[in-house]
């Protein structure tokens, strides 16, 4: 529903929740952009006001203009500096030091886009805490707004979340779903992560027969899972004490995927 702009900001100018008249409103930096499903465009400083579901655009000449949230296709903002940190810890795996700059984010801009974005940059942050109940929270939301592109990164989430917390039921209801109804490259990972349940479970030959081998074998076209697919099934049959085997899929990774990430771990002998 709602697409990210390109708009530099001044940290200085963007202000925090405010209570107007009795209204909670979210608010935002000069230089916001509101797209209208009638085609307009208007530039300001963009609110929303949770009670009444509106978005307010105060114009640079101090003008004040209100609009239903059906009223509106997009709303561009300029990237919040709590988000550009939060996403680095993130990828230097600080998940701890990036939760509150994301929490922060979300109350903030509620329905002003940089909530979604923070949410699912919160889930990945949740999970890497190890506060599982907190991700499958979030990933539970997410996918359940219809509202928005979820990215593919989420069902992911959702499915290891869902392992690590042993819920391994829902998890292969979740799998059986994305298989039945989701891409090739979407229905292959869900059957690494068919494998992942299976492991989890000490149900080896199952895991390496419904999961990693049959992504190996059905899913050779997509070259994407190939790599992961190859090391969780050299990997299975070690705990299955089949070490012959196990080597040969070592070899095919390390031969026809020598750069990917799992040719590394191969390497490093994990």
């Amino acid at each position: 529903m709602i697409t990210s702009g390109k708009v530099h900001y001044r940290r200085s100018r963007l202000s925090a929740v405010l209570v107007v008249s009795g209204l909670l409103i979210c608010t935002a930096a000069w230089g916001g952009q509101l797209q209208l499903r009638s085609g307009t465009t208007i530039t300001g400083k963009i609110s929303y006001k949770r009670q009444t579901k509106q978005y307010v655009v105060t114009t640079k000449e101090g003008n004040q203009l209100q609009f239903g949230e059906g009223q509106v296709r997009a709303v561009r903002l300029p990237m919040p500096e709590e988000y550009k940190q939060a996403k680095k810890n993130v990828e230097r795996k600080n998940y701890g030091g990036a939760i509150a700059g994301l929490e922060k984010i979300v109350k903030t801009h509620h329905k002003l886009y940089w909530d979604m974005q923070a949410k699912v940059l919160l889930a990945e942050a949740y999970f890497g805490a190890r506060r599982a109940a907190k991700a499958l929270d979030l990933c539970e939301e997410l996918l359940g707004d219809r509202s928005i592109r979820v990215p593919a990164r989420i069902n992911r989430l959702y499915l290891e979340a869902l392992i690590a917390d042993e819920q391994f039921e829902k998890a292969d209801e979740q799998i059986v779903r994305i298989i039945g109804s989701g891409p090739r490259a979407a229905a292959a990972a869900a059957q690494i992560f068919r494998g992942n349940l299976l492991m989890e479970q000490e149900k080896y030959h199952e895991a390496l027969v419904k999961g990693y081998l049959r992504t190996v074998e059905l899913y050779r076209d997509v070259a994407a899972v190939q790599p992961e697919a190859l090391f969780l099934t050299a990997k299975c049959l070690v705990a299955m004490d089949k070490k012959q085997e196990a080597a040969a899929f070592r070899k095919r990774l390390l031969e026809e995927f020598p750069r990917s990430e799992y040719a590394k771990k191969m390497r490093g002998g994990k």
